[in-house]
C-alpha cells in the first residue's frame, strides 16, 4: 500500500468495549494530526468516511483488554482493539512502528516527526499484547499543568497506562507540615501538592480521554484517610501511643489499628472518596513516610503473634531490619479494609506498599484476593539485576525478597521502582535502560505484574531513556535495547542523532564497566570489595571521568552542525547547557572528595573550602537555568553541608 498526502487510505477503528466513545474520537483525532503533520499539508481522504467507528464486542477476541491489531490490507488500515484505550495504543502503535515518528519526550519539541512524500507499507496484521497490566508512572507533586498534561500525553503515546496520584485534602494540609528539631525550619509539602478539585478539572479530562487508569496513592494512612488536624483534637485514641503519648505526627501507620472506631471511619472516608472518584481503580492505604511510629497500646499489642520481632535498629538493606510486628499489623488493616469495600465495589484494587522495614510478605496472614502489595526496591543497585543471585549484595536482598512475596498466596506483586535514582541523583545520568530491559524478561515470567516509577514530569529527560526501556519491556519481551535508544535519540535530537549517540552509548558502557569490576563507585558509602552503583550525584565524577569533556564537546559540536531546524537546533543547544550541568556538578565532587580525603593541609582547607563554595554556587545556578527543561529539576536538590568534616 502506497500512501501520499494525496491519496490516503480509509482507516476502519474497531473496538470490543461499548464505552469510552470520547476516547475513539480522540484517537481518530491523533492519527489525522499525525497525518498532516507527516505529509505537511490537508490529506485528501480517499474514501469520504475517512474513519469507520465500530463498537462491535465480536470484533476482537479479547474485549475489554489492552491488546490490539493493525491490519493492513490493499485498501484500509484497520486499527482494533479489546478497548477504547486498546484502539488509542494502536493508534500509537502504527504511528511508531510503520511510520517513523518517536515520542521521546513529553511536548513536540521531544518528538520526530519525519516529514513523507510518500509512506510505503506491506500488507499484514500484527497483534500487541501487553505483557505487564501494570505500567504506571507518579503524579504526586503539582508543578506547571501544561508541562503535567504533556507528560500524560506521552505515557500514552509509549503504552504506558496507570498514573499514580494522591490529591491534597485542606484538612489534611497541617498534617504534612514538618519541623526540622535542630533549626526549627517548617518544610510545608503541602505547598507542592494539587486539591482534588484541581486534579478534576485540569488534569482528569486529559487523563479521561486516553483511556488511562486511576491509582490513588501513595503515603496516606494517617494524613489523607485520617487526618490528624480534622479527628486528633476529639479523638486522640485513634493515633499511636508512644512512650505513653498519643502522637498526632507518628510515622509509619501512625494510627491505633486495633481502634474500631479509626478503622470504621477509614473506611467511610474511603467509600466517601470512591463515590466523589467512580473512576478510580485502585485505593491506596499506604503507611507514613519514615520509620516508627507503631502503636504502643495494650489492644494493639494483642494483635501481635508471639515471636514476632521489632528490629533493634531501623535497617532496610538486609534481613535484619523485618518489622515483623509492624508488618503483621499494616496487613491485618488491609484485609479489614478489603473486605469491607468487595461487596460493593468488588473490581476495585487495594493497594499495599511494602517498604524500608516493611518489604517482607506477612508470615501468618492470608491476603484479600484484592490487595495489590507494591514492593518498594529502595536504594536499589543501577548494575546489577535483582533477577538474579550475583556479587552485588544489595541487589542480591531484592531477589530474595521477591522470591519471598512469589512463595505467598498472593497472585498478585508490582515493584515501586525507582528508575530515576532518586532526589540522590541531583538529576545527573543513572544510566540502566539496558538492565531495565533485561530484569523484565524474567519478572514477567515470574508473574510480576508491573511497577509504578517514581517519578516527576520534569525529568522525562534526563531519566526518560530509562522510562522507555521499560515501557518497550512491558510489551515486548523480546524488544532490543538499541532499538528503544535509537529511539529516544531520534526524537530527542532528529537528525542529530547519531553524533550525540556515542555520549549515551558511552555512558551504557561505563555502567556496564562498573558491575563488572570491584571498585564502589558510589562515593557515598565505604568502598567495599565488590562494585555498585547506588544513588548518589557523586557518581557524575566516574562518568565525566570516563567520557572526559573533550569527547563530549566533539560529539555536540557534530550535532550542531547536523541539525536541519529549528527544534532540532533548540535541542541540542539545550543538551549542551545541561552537560555543562554535568561538568560542574564533576568538578564539585571531585573538590569535595579531596577535602574530605585530608589532601590538604591544614593551613590550605580554609581556601579550598571557599572554592568550593564557589563551584556549589556555580553548579546549583546552571542546574536552575535549566530546571524547567526536563533535564534537571528535582523535588529536594542537595545542598551544600552546614559543617564540614575534615578526614
Amino acid at each position: 500500500m502506497k500512501i501520499t498526502a494525496r491519496n490516503f487510505p480509509r482507516v476502519i477503528i474497531k473496538n470490543g468495549d461499548n464505552e469510552n466513545l470520547e476516547v475513539m474520537e480522540f484517537a481518530c483525532a491523533e492519527i489525522i494530526k499525525y497525518g498532516r503533520l507527516m505529509f505537511g499539508h490537508p490529506l485528501d481522504f480517499s474514501d469520504k468516511c475517512f474513519f469507520s467507528l465500530a463498537v462491535d464486542s465480536t470484533c476482537f477476541a479479547e474485549p475489554g483488554t489492552e491488546t490490539y491489531s493493525i491490519d493492513i490490507d490493499k485498501y484500509a488500515i484497520c486499527i482494533t482493539g479489546g478497548s477504547a484505550a486498546a484502539v488509542l495504543y494502536g493508534i500509537y502503535g502504527f504511528l511508531r512502528r510503520f511510520c517513523g515518528v518517536c515520542f521521546a519526550a513529553p511536548g513536540a519539541s521531544g518528538e520526530y516527526v519525519p516529514h513523507l512524500e510518500q509512506l510505503d507499507l506491506s500488507v499484514g496484521k500484527i497483534i500487541q499484547k501487553p505483557l505487564l497490566e501494570y505500567r504506571g508512572m507518579q503524579f504526586l507533586h503539582r508543578y506547571d499543568w501544561e508541562k503535567m498534561i504533556a507528560a500524560i500525553d506521552w505515557m500514552a503515546k509509549n503504552g504506558f497506562n496507570y498514573i499514580m496520584y494522591s490529591t491534597l485534602a485542606k484538612s489534611s494540609a497541617a498534617d504534612l507540615r514538618t519541623v526540622d528539631p535542630a533549626t526549627g525550619a517548617v518544610r510545608d509539602i503541602s505547598r507542592n501538592r494539587y486539591d482534588d478539585d484541581q486534579f478534576r478539572r485540569i488534569l482528569l479530562p486529559e487523563i479521561s480521554k486516553r483511556g488511562l487508569k486511576l491509582d490513588f496513592n501513595h503515603h496516606n494512612i494517617r494524613s489523607v484517610w485520617l487526618p490528624p488536624a480534622k479527628y486528633f483534637k476529639a479523638h486522640p485514641q485513634w493515633y499511636s501511643l508512644l512512650n505513653g503519648v498519643r502522637r498526632s505526627d507518628a510515622p509509619q501507620l501512625g494510627i491505633c489499628t486495633s481502634n474500631p472506631e479509626a478503622v470504621a471511619e477509614i473506611i467511610k472516608n474511603i467509600k466517601e472518596f470512591l463515590s466523589n472518584n467512580p473512576e478510580v481503580k485502585i485505593i491506596g492505604l499506604v503507611p507514613e513516610d519514615g520509620f516508627g511510629g507503631t502503636c504502643e497500646c495494650d489492644e494493639c499489642r494483642k494483635l501481635d503473634y508471639p515471636g514476632d520481632k521489632v528490629p533493634e535498629k531501623f535497617d532496610h538493606r538486609s534481613a535484619e531490619g523485618e518489622n515483623q510486628v509492624l508488618i503483621n499489623r499494616y496487613f491485618l488493616l488491609l484485609n479489614q479494609v478489603a473486605e469491607a469495600l468487595q461487596m460493593e465495589y468488588p473490581d476495585l484494587r487495594i493497594g499495599a506498599l511494602s517498604y524500608v522495614d516493611m518489604q517482607w510478605p506477612p508470615r501468618h496472614l492470608k491476603l484479600h484476593q484484592n490487595i495489590l502489595p507494591a514492593l518498594a526496591i529502595y536504594w536499589r543497585c543501577g548494575v546489577h539485576k535483582i533477577t538474579e543471585l550475583g556479587p552485588c549484595e544489595r541487589n542480591n536482598f531484592f531477589f530474595d525478597l521477591i522470591k519471598q512475596w512469589k512463595k505467598t498466596d498472593s497472585q498478585s506483586l508490582i515493584l515501586y521502582e525507582y528508575y530515576m535514582g532518586m532526589n540522590a541523583q541531583n538529576s545527573l545520568p543513572y544510566p540502566m535502560g539496558k538492565l531495565i530491559m533485561e530484569e523484565w524478561k524474567t519478572l514477567s515470567a515470574w508473574g510480576v505484574q508491573g511497577a509504578t516509577i517514581q517519578s516527576n514530569p520534569l525529568n522525562y529527560r534526563v531519566y526518560g531513556l530509562n522510562y522507555l526501556a521499560f515501557a518497550a519491556a512491558a510489551w515486548n519481551s523480546e524488544t532490543d535495547y538499541e532499538a528503544v535508544r535509537t529511539y529516544w535519540l531520534k526524537g530527542m535530537f532528529g537528525n542529530a542523532a547519531d553524533c550525540l549517540r556515542p555520549i549515551f552509548t558511552a555512558l551504557d558502557q561505563a555502567a556496564e564497566k562498573i558491575a563488572g569490576g570491584t571498585e564502589h563507585i558510589s562515593l557515598k558509602y565505604p568502598k567495599t570489595a565488590q562494585a555498585h552503583l547506588l544513588p548518589d550525584a557523586r557518581n557524575i565524577v566516574y562518568f565525566m571521568d570516563e567520557l572526559t569533556d573533550v569527547f563530549i564537546e566533539s560529539c555536540i559540536a557534530r550535532a550542531e552542525k547536523a541539525c536541519l531546524n529549528e527544534r532540532e537546533r533548540k535541542q541540542v543547544k539545550e543538551f549542551a547547557a545541561v552537560v555543562q550541568y554535568w561538568k560542574l556538578a564533576a568538578v564539585y565532587f571531585r573538590l569535595y572528595d579531596r577535602l574530605r580525603s585530608g589532601e590538604y593541609a591544614a593551613d590550605s582547607q580554609e581556601a579550598a573550602l571557599n572554592k568550593l563554595r564557589e563551584c556549589f554556587a556555580a553548579m546549583e545556578a546552571c542546574r536552575l537555568s535549566i530546571e524547567n527543561t526536563g533535564w534537571a529539576r528535582i523535588s529536594r536538590p542537595i545542598e551544600f553541608p552546614k559543617t564540614f568534616r575534615f578526614e
